[in-house]
C-alpha cells in the first residue's frame, strides 16, 4: 500500500458522527463534528494546518502547490511558490483559535471553512493573498465578503 494512498471508512452512529481512517497514518481516526474549534498548532503548507487536538485541516475551497512545487493531477495549479503560500497561511492563522465548519467528507484531512476570532475567513483571505487557487471542490455556496 502506498504511503500517499488514503482509504476512507465512514461510520455513522445515529447519523451524527463520521469517522475517517487515514491509511498513511495507521491507527489515526478523526471524529468530525459539523462545527468545531481549532487552536492552530502548526502550518504544514499553503492549504493544510494542524490543531492542538490532533485534527488535520484542509483550507476548504482552495488548493496550493505541494511542498515540492508540483500540482496534483485534476487540481487547480496556483502560480505562487509553495513557500509563499505556506508563509501567507502562517501569518494569517499562527497561534489563532479558529471556528471551523466541516465541508465535505473527511479524507486524510478535514476540509473546513474556518474563521479567526475577528471574523476573518481563512479561505477567502488565502484567495485574496494570491498564493492559492480556488477549487470548487467543497466550495459550495460559500461566499467571501
Amino acid at each position: 500500500m502506498r504511503a500517499a494512498f488514503a482509504a476512507q471508512v465512514a461510520l455513522f452512529m445515529g447519523g451524527a458522527l463520521a469517522i475517517a481512517y487515514e491509511a498513511h497514518r495507521p491507527g489515526t481516526v478523526q471524529a468530525v463534528p459539523e462545527t468545531f474549534s481549532c487552536t492552530v498548532a502548526y502550518v504544514h503548507d499553503g492549504d493544510t494546518f494542524g490543531c492542538t487536538d490532533g485534527k488535520r485541516i484542509g483550507v476548504a475551497g482552495t488548493d496550493a502547490r505541494e511542498l515540492d512545487g508540483s500540482c496534483l493531477p485534476g487540481h487547480p495549479c496556483p502560480g505562487a511558490l509553495p513557500e509563499q503560500a505556506t508563509a501567507a497561511l502562517g501569518r494569517l492563522i499562527d497561534g489563532q483559535t479558529l471556528s471551523c465548519e466541516a465541508s465535505g467528507p473527511p479524507r486524510s484531512r478535514i476540509a473546513a471553512f474556518c474563521r479567526r476570532s475577528d471574523g476573518k475567513d481563512v479561505s477567502c483571505a488565502m484567495l485574496e493573498s494570491g498564493t492559492v487557487a480556488r477549487w470548487d471542490l467543497n466550495w459550495g455556496a460559500h461566499r467571501c465578503g
